[in-house]
């Protein structure tokens, strides 16, 4: 909460979480033992946020993640 009002980076333990859920589903597969997309739009977010906010923070002269690096 804390990050989220005071603009600081959001915890590291989040973003591995998310990271971590994400690597327990890569073993499913669908009926014809192709990979089933798992990474969630939730989880997408939540990524996609805590790398910008990271950036941000540390004045990096990386460029943030934006809307035109989305696949839609």
């Amino acid at each position: 909460m804390r990050a989220i009002l005071e603009g600081l980076p959001y915890p590291a333990t989040l973003m591995n979480l998310v990271i971590t859920r994400c690597r327990a589903e890569q073993a499913r597969k669908d009926q014809n033992a192709k990979p089933i997309p798992n990474v969630s739009y939730a989880r997408a977010a939540i990524l996609k946020a805590s790398l910008n906010r990271l950036i941000r923070f540390r004045n990096s002269p990386e460029k943030e993640f934006t809307p035109m690096l989305d696949p839609a």
